[in-house]
C-alpha cells in the first residue's frame, strides 16, 4: 500500500510541571492513513486533555492549566449532520460560507439535551439554568432581543432592537426595549412598552402597555389599557381597563381612567368613569370662569355627562352634573349650577336644580330617614343661638329672649316658651346654622317637632299621659299645665315622682295653647248665649225695619 496523505494534528500533551522549572514541553503525532480511507477512520482514540490547533494557545500556562478530560478548539469547530452528508472541514478546503467565525461552533444536524432524538435544531429536555446575557438571533445585534414568534420581526423593517422580546404568536413587531407576549399583528411601537397578547393592538408611546384584547390603542405615555375591543388611551398615566369602545383622556390629559363598559370617553385631568354605556366626561364652561376640567367622576350608568372640576354623576341615566361642585343622580337630574346636589326619581322628566348651593330631591313616594336604633325616637331640631351665661343642658326648656336669643325659662306658665333642647336619647334630625354664635351666644338644638326628653318637676302634681307641659317657676323645668297656657308639647309616659322631685320625661313637642276640659264646657256655654243674643239681635234688627217701612 501505498502511502497517499500524511494528516497532521497536534495533540498538545499533559501539562506536567518538570521538577520547579514549570517547562512547557509540545509532543508531535504523525498519524499515517493509507488509501482508500485518506481521512481515515478511528474506533479509538484517546488523550487526558486535548488541543486542536496549539498555534493559538496564548501562553503556554493555558494549556498547563488545562485538566483531564478538557478540550480546546483554538479557532473554530464544525460538526456535520451525519450520514455521510457532514465533514470536518479543514482551513484549507472548507466553504467560506459554511465556516464560521473563530472561536465558535457550527453544528449542521439536530442537538438534543437530555434527548438521544431531538426534534428541532435545539431541543432540550429538562431545566435551563442561565447566568449572564443570551442573545438570540444576529449576533451582531448591540443587545439582547428575543423572537420566538413565527412571521414576527423585532424592530421596524426587520431590524433587530435592543432589548425587544416577542414570546410567540404570529406577525407581531416589538421595537426598543418593547415586550409582545404572543398573540397575532401585535405592534410595540412605542419605547419600553409591553403587549401582553391578543390581536391587532398597538402601543405608540414610551412606556405604554396592552394587557390583551383586540384592536386596542394605547396612545400616552404609563397609559394601560388592560383589554376588551377598540379601546383607546390618550394622555399620560391614563388607564382603560376593558370593554368596548371607550377613550380615556386627549393628547393633553393627565391620570384618566375608564373602567370598563361601552363608549365611554373622558378629557381633562383626572377624570373618572367606574363603567356603564355612553357617559361622557367633557369640558364645559363653568359660571366661574373657564377652568380645566378635573377631578370629575361617573360611576356609571347610561348616557350621563359631568363636566367642569370636581362634579360627580353617581350613575342612573341621562343626568347631568356641569358646574363646579356639582352632583347628580337618579334619572335625568339635572345639577346645572355650581355646587347643586340633584337627585331624581324614576320619572321620565327633567329636574332642574333650584339655584346655587341648593340641594334638590324629587321623590313622589315620599323620602324617608331611618336609624338603626332600637325603638328610635324621632325629633326634628333647628341650631340656634342661646344665651351663654344661662348653661343650658340638653332636655331644658327656653323661651324667647331679645335679639333672636335663646334664654332658659324662668317663671311657671310662661307665655314666651318656644321649645326644648334636644338630647342624646333620640335620634334627631339636624337643621345645622353655620353661622358663628352672637356674641354671649352658645349654638343649641332646639326640637321643633318629634319626641324629646323634658325635664319636668311635680309642682303640679304627677303627671300622666296625654298632660300638657308648661314651663315651671324652675328655670329651665317643665310641669304639669292646669289652666290655659303656652305649652311644648304632651307627656308620652307617665311620673308619679316618688323617687324623687326632678325626671325626665318622654314628651311629644308640638308647642301651642292649652285649654282646659272645665274651660272648654264654660267657653262652650258662653258659645250658646252668644249664639243666642246673635239670633235676638237678628229678630230685633228685622222687626226695626218693617217698622220703618210702615211709617214711609
Amino acid at each position: 500500500m501505498h502511502k497517499n496523505k500524511i494528516i497532521r494534528l497536534f495533540l498538545l500533551a499533559t501539562c506536567y510541571s518538570l521538577l520547579a522549572t514549570n517547562i512547557f514541553a509540545q509532543e508531535e503525532i504523525t498519524i499515517t492513513t493509507y488509501y482508500p480511507s485518506p481521512y481515515g477512520s478511528y474506533n479509538d482514540l484517546g488523550t487526558n486533555k486535548l488541543a486542536v490547533d496549539t498555534a493559538n494557545v496564548a501562553v503556554p500556562s493555558e494549556y498547563a492549566a488545562m485538566q483531564n478530560g478538557d478540550v480546546h478548539i483554538g479557532r473554530s469547530l464544525i460538526v456535520g449532520a451525519g450520514g455521510g452528508s457532514g465533514f470536518a472541514y479543514d482551513e484549507l478546503t472548507g466553504p467560506p460560507d459554511d465556516r464560521p467565525a473563530d472561536g465558535n461552533v457550527l453544528i449542521k444536524g439536530r442537538v438534543g439535551i437530555g434527548t438521544a432524538i431531538p426534534n428541532a435544531a435545539l431541543q432540550v429536555n429538562g431545566a435551563i439554568s442561565r447566568q449572564g446575557t443570551v442573545f438570540y438571533g444576529d449576533a451582531g445585534t448591540i443587545a439582547t432581543h428575543v423572537n420566538l414568534g413565527v412571521n414576527s420581526i423585532t424592530g421596524d423593517s426587520g431590524g433587530n432592537y435592543s432589548y425587544a422580546t416577542i414570546g410567540g404568536g404570529y406577525n407581531n413587531k416589538a421595537w426598543t426595549g418593547c415586550i409582545v407576549g404572543g398573540g397575532e399583528n401585535n405592534s410595540a411601537e412605542g419605547g419600553w412598552s409591553n403587549i401582553g397578547g391578543g390581536k391587532d393592538n398597538r402601543t405608540y408611546t414610551s412606556y405604554a402597555a396592552i394587557g390583551g384584547g383586540r384592536s386596542n390603542y394605547a396612545r400616552g405615555v404609563y397609559g394601560t389599557i388592560g383589554g376588551g375591543y377598540d379601546n383607546s388611551e390618550y394622555g399620560w398615566y391614563s388607564v382603560v381597563g376593558g370593554g368596548q369602545n371607550n377613550q380615556s383622556g386627549d393628547d393633553f390629559a393627565y391620570y384618566n381612567t375608564i373602567g370598563g363598559g361601552y363608549d365611554n370617553s373622558t378629557v381633562g385631568n383626572a377624570a373618572t368613569i367606574a363603567g356603564g354605556m355612553s357617559n361622557k366626561i367633557m369640558v364645559t364652561v363653568p359660571s366661574g370662569g373657564a377652568d380645566k376640567t378635573y377631578g370629575v367622576t361617573i360611576a356609571g350608568g347610561v348616557g350621563n355627562i359631568a363636566g367642569s372640576i370636581y362634579s360627580m354623576v353617581a350613575g342612573g341615566a341621562y343626568n347631568e352634573a356641569r358646574e363646579r361642585f356639582s352632583f347628580a343622580a337618579g334619572r335625568r337630574a339635572k345639577a346645572v349650577n355650581q355646587g347643586s346636589f340633584v337627585w331624581a326619581d324614576s320619572q321620565n322628566a327633567d329636574y332642574n336644580a333650584n339655584g346655587d348651593n341648593t340641594f334638590n330631591i324629587r321623590a313622589s313616594g315620599g323620602v324617608y330617614y331611618a336609624a338603626d336604633k332600637h325603638e328610635a325616637l324621632w325629633d326634628i331640631a333647628e341650631e340656634m343661638d342661646v344665651l351663654k351665661k344661662d348653661n343650658i343642658k340638653p332636655a331644658e326648656l327656653v323661651s324667647l329672649g331679645r335679639n333672636d336669643t335663646l334664654i332658659k325659662t324662668s317663671q311657671e306658665y310662661d307665655d314666651n316658651l318656644i321649645g326644648v333642647v334636644t338630647s342624646k336619647r333620640t335620634t334627631t334630625l339636624h337643621l345645622q346654622s353655620l353661622a358663628p354664635a352672637k356674641e354671649n351666644t352658645e349654638k343649641r338644638f332646639i326640637s321643633l317637632v318629634g319626641r324629646v326628653y323634658v325635664k319636668v318637676n311635680n309642682q303640679n302634681g304627677p303627671i300622666k299621659i296625654g298632660d300638657p307641659i308648661t314651663s315651671s317657676s324652675v328655670f329651665g323645668i317643665g310641669m304639669k299645665a292646669s289652666r290655659t297656657c303656652k305649652i311644648i308639647g304632651y307627656a308620652m309616659q307617665e311620673e308619679d315622682f316618688k323617687d324623687g322631685k326632678e325626671k325626665e320625661v318622654l314628651v311629644f313637642v308640638n308647642v301651642g295653647h292649652y285649654i282646659p276640659k272645665q274651660e272648654f264646657a264654660e267657653i262652650a256655654v258662653l258659645k250658646e248665649k252668644y249664639n243666642e243674643l246673635s239670633l235676638e239681635l237678628k229678630s230685633l234688627k228685622e222687626k226695626l225695619f218693617l217698622k220703618k217701612e210702615d211709617k214711609e
